[in-house]
């Protein structure tokens, strides 16, 4: 099975690698009920740039389904348990997979945060979804609730709950666990938490452009 999801991750990333590009990079994490994904395009010269899950929603959300597939099965004995992978994919040959395991810390923190969200998840939502940004000096956060119909609006912050008050802490320790492993640093984070308990989480290494005071 997991020769078979692996197959359908390089597919995928085939289709989201750029004309000008000759390979990409998938950087993944998974764990029980959750994933995330990066992705990094790397040109014939060298240099890279970064994609967002916004620019292949459709094959991003599918890449994360299958982590979570591919993690499950090796969790369940059909390979080595691991928790972060990377998957190098060129125009042609086999992909490059390595897998390698995370910081307790890191994942810990994360599955705390999506408790946190889970908890405050409305009656009529059937998701909620965290929208961050941070680095060294500054962070910002909303949270945006969708109905099963497809529509959505924001949190009311004066009416919030106060376990909401601990979200800007959270992005900080992710923060600062994810670049003490090692891990290049990120600006962005998309934390998407559903009514069944799954979640997945997906980083943004572009620089923020700050708003004008």
């Amino acid at each position: 099975m997991g020769d078979d999801v692996i197959s359908k991750i390089a597919s995928l990333l085939r289709e989201m690698l750029p004309d000008e590009a000759a390979e990409i990079v998938l950087e993944g994490e998974a764990d029980e009920g959750y994933s995330s994904a990066s992705f990094a395009v790397r040109r014939p010269d060298g240099t890279e740039f970064g994609l967002g899950p916004d620019d292949y929603p459709e094959q991003a959300d599918e890449i994360s389904a299958l982590l979570i597939r591919l993690w499950e099965a090796d969790d369940a004995g059909d390979g080595d348990p691991w928790h972060e992978i990377t998957v190098t994919v060129g125009r042609e040959g086999e992909p490059e997979v390595t897998f390698t395991p995370v910081e307790p810390e890191t994942e810990e923190i994360i599955e705390s945060l999506a408790v946190v969200l889970r908890d405050v998840l409305p009656d009529d939502a059937v998701k909620i979804v965290l929208d961050g940004e941070l680095d060294e000096d500054w962070s910002s956060h909303d949270l945006t609730m969708y109905r099963a119909d497809g529509t959505s609006y924001h949190i009311d912050w004066d009416d919030a709950p106060e376990s909401l008050d601990d979200i800007a802490d959270y992005l900080i320790d992710l923060w600062e666990s994810t670049t003490e492993d090692g891990d290049d640093p990120w600006y962005g984070i998309t934390m998407t938490v559903r009514r069944d308990d799954t979640f997945e989480v997906n980083f943004s290494y572009e620089p923020l452009v700050r708003p004008r005071d």
